[in-house]
């Protein structure tokens, strides 16, 4: 059996599950098994804890995948944001949580991506960029 590590940070990134939504889904579970893989990253577990919480509990099986996607801990942030922005049970307030955090991740890659460019000298001047873009003659 696959070695799964619960980062409690990766858990807690998005809101848990109410007690009304953890009801049903341990039901759920009990009753069909886990229809879903669990998605891990190396042996850290992205998407499923409460899933996986909930077979550890009644001892039931389940299915690992591991994601090629996941090169970096961003890359993981963005995807859980992206799943959990599909769902249909998100309040308006926690889309904008996802939303703020996902700006930050992908603004703070490319200020990483600019950053060498800026220092070994690649990354176009303002008056360059003008330049490129002037529509007058």
């Amino acid at each position: 059996m696959n070695i799964i590590v619960v980062n409690e940070d990766l858990k807690a990134y998005i809101d848990p599950l109410t007690a009304d939504e953890y009801e049903p889904l341990e039901l759920s579970l009990l009753a069909e098994g886990c229809r879903d893989a669990l998605v891990l990253w190396g042996e850290i577990l992205v998407d499923g804890h409460n899933r996986y919480t909930i077979c550890q509990a009644h001892g039931l099986p389940f299915q690992t995948v591991q994601s090629a996607l996941f090169k970096t801990i961003d890359d993981v942030h963005l995807w859980m944001i992206d799943q959990h922005l599909g769902r249909r049970s998100v309040s308006d307030f926690q889309r904008g949580v996802l939303a703020l955090r996902k700006r930050q991740i992908v603004a703070g890659r490319n200020a990483r991506i600019q950053a060498p460019q800026v220092q070994d000298g690649t990354a176009p001047d303002a008056d360059a960029q003008a330049d490129t873009h002037s529509c007058g003659s």
